[in-house]
């Protein structure tokens, strides 16, 4: 075969191949779609505006549905992002005068994606029975079959059983905003095993903002989202009346069992700029750490989980910075690019988008605390290890036995 041939040859295969490439990404075909909600108040349109501010509301019903009639596309996969309700669903597709269950969603995820033969006509069917629900839906994406892009649609997996890291944090944007790149340089580069927990979440905004953030920082396990009144307060003892002291204690004694975890890491003691709800975190924390190592306590979740001991626990950065060990979030991260932990954290807080952004003087009103900053998300507190002290510094996980994180 001549040169010439040959050439062509190879770039007729070049050319198929990038087209079969192409082809096997999913688009989104959402506005090809024609939806049917009963009762929906005229707010069907709001699972489709792209705004997570605003949700479609259905009333009260025994097993609702959502009934899709595509015009030229067909259907093959369907992301959800819930409001204030997350109900199990089946997806249905029409097959003469009847409707076959071709798929299921049953998790307790805010996020659910579902793929399944695809079709043109379908619905959504929430089973209720004899209980009658309202269905809220913030977005809904529906696209062709293909690849999926994982910067717009978030396929969780499961909880851990076993987490390398445990991070506690008040409420939604705390993560980062104290934490700096903790969350990119651990699950995102280093690829540990990390569990991300939060006490409060105001509403189903935030813990849409929040899955969107994590996500962000290569968080890919589904993370705890606590149910503890979000009460804005600068007293602990009033926020411990109105909690619980005893009651969170537990909580959290569970939490370190359920997890597991070889490392927590969590708020300051003074609250960082002094919310009660970040003090609580740090304060409990302390006394949980050292009660989900005893048997003897709470002996339910003991016998449900057995007792576990932390290796290390961090607090972020203390009043008087006493043995201080210090994290550089400046480091550029191959998972993201060359892009810094500091500079994904801040990119992240952008994912909650309720919050304000907007500038104040040269500083944004809340932002990613950097080094050198009054609450500096590089600086942090060790507070007991198992392991010993923190000799090299800047590793979270210093003198954690490989073993311990397989």
């Amino acid at each position: 075969m001549g040169f010439r041939r040959c050439l062509i040859l190879c770039m007729l295969i070049m050319a198929l191949f990038v087209g079969t490439a192409a082809a096997d990404v999913a688009r989104e075909v959402t506005d090809d779609a024609k939806f049917n909600v009963p009762y929906n108040n005229n707010t069907i349109r709001r699972m489709r505006d792209r705004d997570e501010l605003t949700a479609m509301q259905a009333g009260a019903q025994k097993n609702p549905t959502v009934t899709i009639t595509m015009n030229q596309e067909e259907c093959a996969a369907i992301y959800i992002e819930f409001g204030n309700s997350v109900l199990p669903f089946e997806v249905q597709v029409k097959d003469g005068k009847q409707w076959r269950t071709v798929a299921s969603w049953d998790e307790a995820y805010a996020q659910a994606y579902v793929e399944f033969e695809s079709a043109k006509e379908l619905r959504l069917y929430f089973p209720t029975g004899k209980k009658y629900e309202a269905l809220y839906i913030r977005e809904i994406f529906l696209f062709s079959e293909g690849d999926m892009d994982e910067s717009i649609v978030h396929i969780w997996q499961e909880p851990l059983e076993k987490a390398d890291v445990l991070l506690l944090v008040a409420h939604p944007d705390d993560e980062v905003l104290w934490f700096g790149g903790t969350l990119p340089t651990l699950a995102g580069e280093k690829d540990l095993d990390v569990t991300v927990a939060w006490l409060t979440c105001a509403n189903t905004c935030r813990r849409l903002e929040l899955l969107n953030a994590i996500w962000h920082c290569g968080v890919r396990n589904y993370p705890d989202i606590g149910e503890w009144e979000d009460i804005k307060s600068y007293n602990l003892q009033n926020l411990y009346s109105k909690w619980g002291k005893d009651d969170l204690d537990e909580y959290l004694v569970r939490l370190l069992r359920r997890y597991q975890p070889e490392v927590v890491i969590t708020h300051a003691y003074d609250g960082e700029y002094g919310h009660a709800a970040h003090k609580a975190c740090a304060y409990s924390l302390t006394r949980a750490a050292e009660l989900a190592a005893d048997p003897s306590y709470d002996t339910k979740s003991a016998e449900q989980y057995g007792a576990w001991q932390v290796k290390k626990f961090y607090v972020h950065k203390t009043s008087d910075n006493q043995a201080a060990t210090v994290m550089d979030w400046h480091v550029p991260l191959s998972a993201f690019d060359g892009k810094t932990g500091y500079e994904i954290a801040c990119e992240a807080y952008r994912k909650h988008a309720s919050q304000p952004q907007e500038k104040k003087g040269k500083e944004a009103l809340y932002h990613v605390q950097d080094a050198g900053e009054e609450h500096d998300a590089s600086v942090f507190t060790l507070i007991y290890s198992t392991v010993g002290s923190d000799v090299q510094g800047g590793d979270f996980m210093e003198n954690i036995p490989a073993a311990a994180l397989e």
